[in-house]
């Protein structure tokens, strides 16, 4: 699995413009694109889900992804604006496109859980720099 790992690294300037990286206390199961409210903003929403194998509970995470502006000399931003509790492990999450906050979930069971992330009591962490580079060649 190393081997992989590396081979993937030596590629990525050739697969990617950008690269950037968050390291999480559990993997993720998925990862999706909330569609944007704006065009004009430089944040993006994703929508990520932990697969904690049962020793923690389970989490939906809404991350905001902060794009700097070309004539900033910040990198990009991951911060978790929210994380909502989810009853076993998420294995897809889809934002409805027109609107947002409805979120569905799908887990191994066989129903699909709609979030309304406007009334979740869902908490709010702190900024985390991401570790953002342009991919570098080998």
């Amino acid at each position: 699995m190393r081997d992989l790992y590396s081979v993937w690294k030596r590629n990525t300037p050739f697969l990617y413009e950008l690269l950037l990286t968050h390291t999480l206390d559990w993997p993720s199961l998925c990862v999706a694109w909330v569609p944007p409210a704006d065009l004009e903003n430089v944040v993006q929403r994703l929508l990520l889900s932990t697969h904690t194998g049962q020793a923690e509970g389970n989490s939906i995470f809404v991350v905001g992804v902060d794009f700097p502006t070309p004539a900033s000399s910040d990198g990009p931003k991951f911060q978790v604006h929210q994380q909502v509790p989810h009853v076993g492990e998420v294995h897809r999450l889809h934002a409805m496109p027109a609107n947002p906050c409805i979120v569905a979930a799908k887990s191994a069971a066989p129903e699909v859980r709609l979030f309304d992330l406007s009334h979740s009591t869902a908490t709010t962490t702190t900024a985390n720099k991401a570790n953002a580079r342009p991919p570098s060649p080998p």
